[in-house]
């Protein structure tokens, strides 16, 4: 008996050191700062509003999302505010590691220029300049982008490296699920790959990882949310077509495997990819130099990426989770 027991207790402490090396485990209705911190924007930049005083108009909030009835973290915000997002690891993400961000939501409805993810750098003219090393864009209806930045100039030299379909509303079929694996080398070899609906995705390259990308070029975070595509100041011609609404139900981050954010990723299971050998640094592109001083200049708004050719995806639905093919 006391065999069976130590075995168990062993089992149990390993289990259970596994499962602790989630750094971000969010259910939908847990307390937002379980997962972060609350960024809340009105129409200028730098225009912050307090957490809870937005009223109706801009919150982000634990409560059940009443169309799917489930539990979820409620993102609102009207056509005059400029952001709604959970700022998420803060100070926490480091050099030459490979980090697994998965989270499961729902868009109300989409319009070009909204932005759901950032892999945001927080200071914008820190050398080298690359204010969003990458995010995820709609440059159309239901038409989304993976765009990357490449370091250096005004730190805004974006382009996009993936496109999609991506389907937005009130059903199940709206329900999706989203990874990434981001590697933060700065020595040229960092890369990135992305899984939409438990498939892995493949970029415009033709191959399913982005490589000899820089991600980490100072201090930098996951950001999940609301971000642009609101209405022009004065407008009020079509205030619905710029409110969003967002449903965060489960958020997952780890720097150990990619198995332990297969829920949130929408993953049947997972493995840790491995380091590609063909991955070389590039030889055209060097990080800048870290040594010059920040030049301090107003980062312009993302510009939407160039409309590029879509191929039409079919859509396959799963009991939670939907798969969408992207566009090859």
């Amino acid at each position: 008996m006391r065999g069976f027991l130590s075995s168990t207790f062993i089992l149990a402490l390993a289990a259970s050191a596994a499962y602790a090396r989630l750094l971000i485990d969010y259910h939908g209705g847990d307390d937002p700062k379980n997962l972060g911190a609350i960024e809340l924007e009105s129409f200028n930049l730098g225009d912050h509003v307090a957490a809870g005083s937005g009223g109706s108009d801009v919150f982000i909030k634990a409560e059940t999302d009443t169309t799917l009835n489930r539990p979820a973290l409620h993102y609102k915000r009207s056509e005059h505010y400029r952001r709604a997002e959970m700022r998420i690891l803060d100070h926490d993400i480091e050099e030459d590691k490979t980090y697994f961000v998965g989270f499961t939501f729902r868009l109300s409805h989409s319009r070009k220029g909204l932005v759901f993810f950032q892999w945001k750098k927080a200071d914008k003219t820190a050398a080298p300049q690359q204010n969003i090393p990458f995010h995820m864009e709609f440059e159309g209806e239901d038409e989304l982008t993976l765009g990357y930045t490449t370091p250096g100039g005004n730190g805004s030299q974006r382009k996009p490296v993936w496109h999609g379909k991506f389907s937005t509303g009130n059903s199940e079929i709206d329900v999706h699920s989203v990874g990434f694996a981001i590697n933060t080398a700065n020595d040229g070899s960092g890369w990135l790959e992305f899984y939409l609906d438990g498939k892995k995705q493949t970029f415009d390259s033709g191959k399913d990882r982005l490589e000899n990308v820089y991600l980490l070029t100072g201090r930098t975070y996951p950001k999940i949310g609301i971000y642009r595509g609101e209405a022009a100041q004065g407008d009020e011609s079509n205030a619905a077509d710029h409110t969003f609404n967002s449903y965060v139900y489960r958020v997952q981050i780890s720097d150990s495997s990619l198995d332990e954010i297969a829920e949130a990723a929408g993953l049947d299971g997972g493995s840790t990819p491995e380091p590609s050998s063909t991955t070389m640094p590039p030889e055209t592109t060097m990080p800048p130099s870290t040594s010059q001083e920040p030049v301090p200049t107003e980062t312009p708004s993302p510009p939407p990426p160039s409309k590029p050719t879509c191929s039409k995806n079919k859509k396959r639905s799963r009991s939670r989770r939907h798969r969408i093919h992207s566009a090859k």
